[in-house]
């Protein structure tokens, strides 16, 4: 008998994961172009992978603005005065999930680079223990991964702070358009500073490490999450209604502006270098779009509950909570120092592949396992002392 879990949330989170790994890890495959008649097959593929990062990226934004507002705005709307003890409280859950976790693979990092480049850690790697590497200017070279959850922590922090400033100061609108406007705000903030960016640069790596991995730039992403959070608890049966054709637009949108995107970045094409109105749209629009569009997915997500395939749904639930450490661990910690300067061969590139993707989803299991679910324990036993955390 299948539980009451919603498997189609795990469904989401391990896309979202697998996209971003095999963005990370397919060059290790690239020898398999050379491959006589399949090698220009395997090359159009391999080059239709590069748009798998940004998106998988995008897509953890958005679920994490959706679970993170499901509980804040079950919290806001059952609680008569919103106030810093539900800020707190709140903050305390989402630290207790998130920054273990990631310290101990930001020191394994250090301890690692420190290692192989004596002399190597300076203040500067001081700034990612509070996140604030990538803030409003491009981070170091260090644990790039690390921009996206810089993002995340950063909207952890302010929605709840935002959300009281919004209420204490104009309470009378009622709290529906209090959120609402809440996310009117961060919708609109980071696209107004986009498009005050310098659109003009023809480059497209100023786009990826100047715009899409720059906090001030990128909390809309997280917003239209918490929207799809908004619109199923106070209009649940219009929105389950729609959740097929929602689902629908939502496929079909991120498939053209994947398309989009590829034209941008592809050689072939490079229309990002050529066109003005192109640079425009990629540097300030495809970043509002790309979330909303996936956005669009989480009704149906969240109302899939049952998958006859026993296996692939106790794999999907065992990637989905281990994708954390996975995302932690997969790139910095393993592909750049083991992998990244390997020479592959047709022969022994695929075993190279294998033997990476074991390598990460034991050590993201061993982490999950031995400290972040005894810390997740810790937290539940908190919890039952003060049921308010």
């Amino acid at each position: 008998m299948q539980s009451d879990r919603i498997i189609g949330l795990d469904i989401v989170r391990a896309t979202a994961i697998i996209m971003v790994v095999i963005f990370h890890s397919f060059p290790i495959l690239k020898p398999l172009s050379s491959i006589p008649t399949f090698g220009t097959s395997i090359h159009k593929f391999l080059s239709l992978s590069e748009p798998f990062g940004l998106l998988g990226v995008e897509l953890f934004f958005v679920l994490s603005g959706f679970l993170i507002g499901t509980i804040l705005l079950k919290r806001f709307m059952a609680t008569e005065k919103y106030g810093f003890s539900d800020i707190r409280n709140f903050l305390i859950r989402r630290w207790f999930r998130t920054l273990p976790n990631y310290w101990l693979v930001l020191i394994a990092n250090i301890i690692l680079y420190s290692w192989l480049n004596p002399g190597f850690f300076t203040l500067n790697h001081v700034g990612y223990f509070f996140f604030v590497q990538n803030f409003s200017s491009p981070s170091i070279p260090f644990f790039p991964e690390s921009w996206s959850l810089a993002i995340e922590e950063w909207f952890y922090l302010s929605l709840p702070l935002v959300v009281y400033i919004l209420y204490a100061a104009f309470r009378k609108p009622g709290k529906q358009k209090i959120i609402l406007f809440t996310f009117t705000c961060y919708a609109l903030i980071p696209l107004l500073c986009r498009l005050l960016s310098g659109t003009q640069a023809t480059d497209p790596l100023y786009f990826d490490s100047s715009i899409r991995k720059i906090v001030v730039y990128r909390l809309d992403a997280i917003s239209y999450g918490f929207l799809m959070a908004y619109l199923p608890l106070f209009h649940k049966e219009k929105v389950s209604k729609l959740k097929k054709t929602l689902l629908t637009i939502s496929v079909s949108g991120i498939i053209v502006l994947t398309a989009i995107h590829f034209a941008g970045i592809y050689p072939s094409f490079d229309f990002y270098r050529k066109f003005a109105s192109f640079r425009l749209f990629i540097n300030s629009f495809l970043l509002t779009l790309i979330p909303a569009f996936f956005s669009l997915c989480l009704p149906y997500a969240m109302e899939f509950r049952k998958m006859k395939n026993k296996l692939g749904r106790e794999g999907i639930i065992f990637i989905s909570k281990i994708s954390y450490s996975i995302y932690l661990v997969h790139f910095s910690l393993i592909y750049v120092p083991f992998w990244e300067y390997r020479t592959f061969t047709v022969y022994n590139c695929i075993p190279y592949f294998i033997l990476y993707l074991s390598v990460v989803v034991f050590l993201s299991f061993l982490i999950y396992r031995f400290f972040e679910y005894p810390i997740m324990n810790l937290r539940k036993r908190i919890s039952n002392k003060d049921p308010a955390i």
